[in-house]
């Protein structure tokens, strides 16, 4: 009951943001398209800017909003809304679909009806789209990372690559990388599990693979801690120290 009362609150809402968006709409460029990006700490995200901007150039009229966890109320328990909460909220105050980012992109795989080719390979979601009372997972980091590489690095060496951050984006950039032809990828995250996890996922994929991918061969994979690793012993930047100091986390 405690669960239900706070789906519909926080519907309650994402209906007033649905419903101002219809007003936005009337006398504009067609129907008004709602949707937007669930995460946590996410209030400075120049997301919607970019989103409603290319929906404008297709002549739609999108309304995008930042649903934030980190800064939705508590419940009596002093518990903040679930990822499955916002996202059975956004489907009664009548979004489209959401994107998935920070720390969500795992988690969704569960939440989802099916997967895009895309979102299975890479283990991770970065979009869901509401359609007919079900829910579809995509993965777009992957095409879109690669796709920049090979337009705007299409001359950079690639035999050997250290990747910083294990986590959704960061799966979805080692995909693109071997995509792209890296020879070597070394693996690094603050959380050494997620780092073997990745490594062992991307060896089975590329033992695996044909077509495209398999044309490169299977990269050299490597993951751990710098402090175990030659590899990455030689020379550390000294942001990669500072960051280190501050017990930051790295986000590829």
């Amino acid at each position: 009951m405690k669960r239900e009362n706070s789906v519909n609150a926080i519907a309650k809402g994402l209906e007033t943001i649905a419903a101002d968006a219809e007003i936005a709409a009337r006398g504009k460029m067609g129907d008004a398209v709602l949707f937007g990006l669930v995460g946590r700490g996410i209030g400075l995200s120049r997301t919607p800017w970019m989103h409603e901007a290319e929906a404008a150039h297709f002549g739609l009229r999108g309304v995008y909003r930042l649903l934030d966890t980190d800064a939705m109320a508590r419940d009596a328990d002093g518990n903040r809304p679930g990822l499955a909460e916002v996202l059975r909220a956004a489907e009664l105050a009548g979004f489209s679909g959401i994107n998935v980012t920070y720390p969500y992109k795992r988690e969704a795989l569960d939440l989802v009806d099916s997967l895009s080719d895309s979102a299975r390979r890479v283990g991770a979601i970065n979009t869901i789209v509401f359609k007919d009372g079900k829910r579809s997972g995509h993965n777009t980091d992957c095409w879109g990372f690669a796709e920049s590489f090979r337009r705007g690095m299409d001359g950079a060496r690639r035999d050997s690559v250290l990747l910083l951050g294990a986590g959704g984006a960061g799966g979805a950039v080692a995909n693109a990388l071997i995509d792209c032809g890296v020879q070597r990828l070394s693996i690094f995250d603050t959380d050494g599990a997620s780092a073997a996890r990745l490594a062992a996922r991307l060896s089975e994929l590329t033992s695996n693979a044909s077509g495209p991918r398999s044309r490169w061969g299977s990269p050299s994979i490597w993951r751990g801690r710098p402090a175990r690793s030659t590899a990455l012993s030689m020379r550390r930047p000294s942001a990669w120290r500072s960051c280190r100091a501050r017990r930051c986390r790295w986000i590829c």
